[in-house]
């Protein structure tokens, strides 16, 4: 059974039908869902999402990733660039830590009250979920990055207007 509080870094074992089983690290763990929601992995270096419920905890992170890559990709699995295709833009959000559920976290937070700042990918319709490319502490600076990310990928950016009072 999936454990429903994975975390970046922990390495679990796919256990669904699709393929055989294999271990990998946690890139990020979509936020806001508790049923359906998705893993970024990279099994054998290629990183995917999954449907967290054919993950299974094999170990738990020892702690923060090491720091290169962590400015732009923090939320990535080993911190490498996602495959920009996947997405149709960028977005940025204020966000808070949801002390309910750990491992989550709540968006679309004034940059006033806002924890931190993530810059998501956001998929196309039907699906039009996100997945978190890169946190940062200080609004301004995740502006910077979102424009850079945006030079990078070549991608949109939607900055939300919650972060309207930076």
């Amino acid at each position: 059974m999936a454990d429903p509080q994975l975390k970046k870094g922990d390495t679990v074992r796919y256990v669904g039908s699709l393929v055989p089983a294999m271990t990998g690290k946690v890139g990020t763990v979509d936020a806001g869902h508790t049923r359906n929601s998705w893993v970024s992995v990279a099994f054998d270096g290629v990183s995917g999402r999954y449907a967290r419920s054919n993950l299974e905890l094999v170990a738990r992170s020892a702690g923060p990733a090491p720091a290169d890559g962590a400015r732009l990709f923090n939320c990535c699995a080993y911190e490498a660039a996602p495959d920009w295709k996947q997405f149709e833009r960028l977005e940025l959000a204020g966000c808070v830590d949801d002390t309910s559920e750990p491992g989550h976290t709540i968006g679309l937070q004034p940059a006033s009250k806002a924890e931190f700042f993530t810059i998501y990918g956001r998929f196309p319709e039907p699906d039009g979920t996100c997945e978190a490319i890169t946190d940062i502490r200080d609004a301004r600076e995740a502006l910077v990055v979102a424009a850079e990310l945006a030079l990078l990928s070549r991608l949109p950016v939607i900055v939300h207007p919650t972060l309207g009072d930076c």
